[in-house]
C-alpha cells in the first residue's frame, strides 16, 4: 500500500468506499449519529483532521473515504464542503487493505487510545473471535503477546475502555 498526503476539498470526497459500508453491515456496527457537543467547532475538527487525516482511495474518476471514516463524518459536519481537508491517498484496490484499516480503526484504535469506555468486554471478545483472520492478513500471529496484554491491562485498570 503506498500513499500520498494532500488536501482535496471535502465536496470530492464522494462518500464512504462501498466495502467499508459493507463491513460496518457485516459486523452490525450502527450508522454514525452525532450528538451536538458545543466543544466541535470547525476549528476543532480541522485540528484533528491535521492530526488524523481522512484515508481515501480514488476508483475511476471518484474519491471514496476508507479510513479515519467517524471524522470524516464529523467533518461533513462542521466543515464547509469546499473546504480543503488533509487526506491520504492509497494506492491499494485490494479488499484486505480495506478490511487492515478498518479492523485498526473500529477495534485495535480504541483499544489502545481508551476510546470505549464500557466496552471492554465486547471489544476483547471481538478480538478474540478476529485473531485468526487477522493472522490470516498479516500472514503472521497479529500482535505476538497482544491477547495476554491486553486480559493484563483490562485487570489493572490501565486500559480503561
Amino acid at each position: 500500500m503506498t500513499d500520498q498526503h494532500s488536501a482535496i476539498r471535502l465536496s470530492d470526497i464522494i462518500g464512504l468506499d462501498p466495502k467499508v459500508l459493507d463491513l460496518e453491515r457485516e459486523y452490525g456496527i450502527p450508522p454514525f449519529i452525532h450528538i451536538h457537543d458545543q466543544s466541535l467547532t470547525k476549528e476543532v475538527v480541522l485540528t484533528l483532521l491535521a492530526l488524523r487525516p481522512i484515508i481515501c482511495r480514488q476508483r475511476g474518476d471518484k474519491v471514496y473515504c476508507v479510513g479515519n471514516t467517524r471524522l470524516y463524518q464529523l467533518a461533513l459536519r462542521y466543515i464547509d464542503l469546499d473546504q480543503p481537508v488533509p487526506v491520504i491517498m492509497i494506492s491499494s484496490r485490494r479488499l484486505d487493505e480495506i478490511y487492515r484499516l478498518f479492523i485498526a480503526e473500529r477495534l485495535l484504535l480504541p483499544i489502545v487510545s481508551n476510546h470505549g469506555r464500557g466496552k471492554s468486554k465486547w471489544l476483547f471478545e471481538q478480538w478474540q473471535n478476529l485473531r485468526p483472520a487477522l493472522k490470516r492478513l498479516w500472514k503472521k500471529e497479529p500482535l505476538r503477546g497482544s491477547t495476554q496484554i491486553l486480559r493484563t491491562h483490562l485487570k489493572r485498570g490501565i486500559v480503561c475502555l
